[in-house]
């Protein structure tokens, strides 16, 4: 004879294959987003129910987009997550942001600025320290190289133009773009910041190098000197 238990376990597990039934023949179109975090969860989770889980966890961080940019550390603080869902759940968010960046690879920076601001967007949200980025260029703004300089605490972030300088003539950039992100939120630039643009631009224009845009990225936007005419 059947318990409680067999038969709530038969349910959890039809769940899941209908679940995924579809997602083979619908993709995510129609799909909620707790569902869609049902499903990933399912990767790890076998044997307990996810539906739950993944109501709880959107409540909990206020939404799938929050959900995706959460730390490890704060997704394991949720009872019933642990490290290889964590982990998981991270790994979705990063690989996002490595197809973004390989699509930039092959693009005219400037001709595709949308699909940068989007890679920029998905790359910082939900990081809490500032971050300093330069995104090298040859003479066609196709994109050679994208590495950080520098990181520091929340509200500042040391730079060494030295390192940019070295990069540029490691791998014969022409110019480049320079990014930062304010983990407040607000990509509105700071009198700081438009001095070390300055600052900068009198540095690599005696390598021969441009300074083609400093993008500052929020929560949701970013900031683009160039456009705003600071450059």
């Amino acid at each position: 004879m059947e318990t409680v238990n067999d038969v709530k376990k038969k349910y959890q597990e039809g769940h899941k294959n209908r679940l995924q039934t579809r997602y083979t023949n619908e993709t995510l179109d129609n799909f909620q987003p707790y569902e869609v975090l049902e499903l990933i969860l399912s990767l790890t989770i076998v044997r307990k129910d996810t539906k739950t889980l993944a109501k709880y966890l959107l409540d909990t961080f206020g939404g799938l987009n929050s959900v995706m940019n959460a730390s490890v550390a704060d997704l394991t603080n949720i009872n019933g997550i642990g490290l290889k869902t964590a982990t998981t759940i991270k790994l979705f968010k990063d690989v996002n942001v490595c197809l973004l960046r390989e699509k930039m690879n092959r693009i005219h920076v400037f001709k595709s600025v949308e699909a940068v601001h989007n890679y920029l967007i998905l790359k910082y949200r939900g990081v809490k320290n500032e971050e300093f980025r330069v995104l090298y260029l040859n003479s066609k703004n196709i994109l050679l190289k994208d590495a950080v300089i520098s990181k520091g605490n929340s509200t500042k972030t040391l730079i060494d133009f030295s390192l940019i300088a070295q990069e540029v003539f490691n791998i014969s950039a022409t110019g480049v773009i320079v990014v930062h992100n304010h983990p407040s939120g607000d990509c509105k630039p700071s009198e700081q910041d438009i001095t070390t643009t300055n600052s900068l631009k009198s540095f690599l224009k005696y390598l021969n190098v441009r300074l083609l845009d400093h993008f500052i990225v929020g929560f949701d936007d970013v900031f683009s000197f160039a456009e705003d005419g600071l450059i």
